[in-house]
C-alpha cells in the first residue's frame, strides 16, 4: 500500500525495474527508524484490515440460514 500510494511503485515494476524496487524495500526495512511514515502507514493499513476482516468473520459465522 505504501509504495504504490507514496512511493509511486506499481504492479508491473516488479518485471520491469526489479532491482530498483528491491532496493526501495530494502533500504525501508534495514533502516525503519529513517523511514518512521512507512512503517506507521503500513501497520496502520494492517491493523485497519485485520479489524475489517475479524469484523467481517464474526457478522458471517453469526448469519446462518
Amino acid at each position: 500500500m505504501y509504495l504504490g500510494r507514496y512511493e509511486r511503485w506499481n504492479s508491473w515494476d516488479m518485471l520491469t525495474h526489479p532491482y530498483a524496487l528491491s532496493k526501495d524495500i530494502g533500504l525501508k526495512v534495514l533502516f525503519p527508524i529513517r523511514y518512521r511514515q512507512a512503517w506507521a502507514v503500513s501497520l496502520l493499513f494492517g491493523v485497519v484490515l485485520r479489524i475489517g476482516y475479524g469484523l467481517l468473520k464474526r457478522t458471517s459465522l453469526e448469519v446462518k440460514p
